[in-house]
């Protein structure tokens, strides 16, 4: 096929718009993930850890880790980086060792480890660690909250069975804004 003028144009209208749908869309989950970003430090709003996890001792950093591939890009580093939470400095951890689970406060669970979701959540099952996820499925395998978008809005579920195996208190606030849960027991 010889390329003309006329097809030559069509090929670049093609591109123009295939290049402004990822735009937004890659623009759209940079946002979406800086919106989940700050919800991290809203949420301890609402969450008291107890005494024996050293939640009071400001000379330790808070620590908020992420297990699997990172769908934060810099937006966690970048929103931690003059913030604290509960009176510390925050520290990010990347991580991709269960193992390296364990002085956490905060874990978020990448959608990438759906298939060691289960051991993630017996191994965090009874220690004061709040579990974050947002993929479809999670909160009915164990993780405490699972935000999901609905109508460019971030949503999310509490699954309080986890969380007071956690030994974590969730204020009934937190409970009170928490998403309804479909008649399945799963988030929609």
């Amino acid at each position: 096929m010889k390329l003309t003028n006329k097809n030559n144009s069509f090929i670049r209208i093609i591109l123009i718009i295939i290049l402004s749908v990822l735009s937004v869309n890659t623009y759209s989950q940079v946002q979406e993930y800086a919106v989940k970003a700050a919800l991290l430090e809203k949420f301890t709003l609402f969450i008291e850890w107890p005494k024996e996890s050293g939640i009071d001792n400001k000379s330790q950093p808070f620590i908020i880790s992420v297990i699997g591939d990172n769908p934060f890009g810099k937006v966690l580093d970048n929103t931690y980086k003059n913030q604290k939470i509960k009176g510390k400095e925050v520290q990010i951890n990347y991580i991709s060792e269960i193992h390296e689970i364990e002085a956490s406060h905060i874990l978020f669970i990448s959608s990438s480890e759906k298939n060691e979701l289960l051991n993630i959540i017996s191994y965090t099952k009874d220690k004061p660690i709040l579990t974050i996820g947002d993929t479809k499925g999670y909160y009915d395998k164990g993780v405490i909250l699972n935000l999901f978008k609905r109508k460019n809005k971030i949503n999310f579920i509490l699954n309080k069975e986890s969380a007071k195996n956690s030994n974590l208190y969730i204020s009934y606030l937190l409970n009170n804004l928490s998403e309804v849960i479909n008649k399945k027991g799963g988030e929609e």
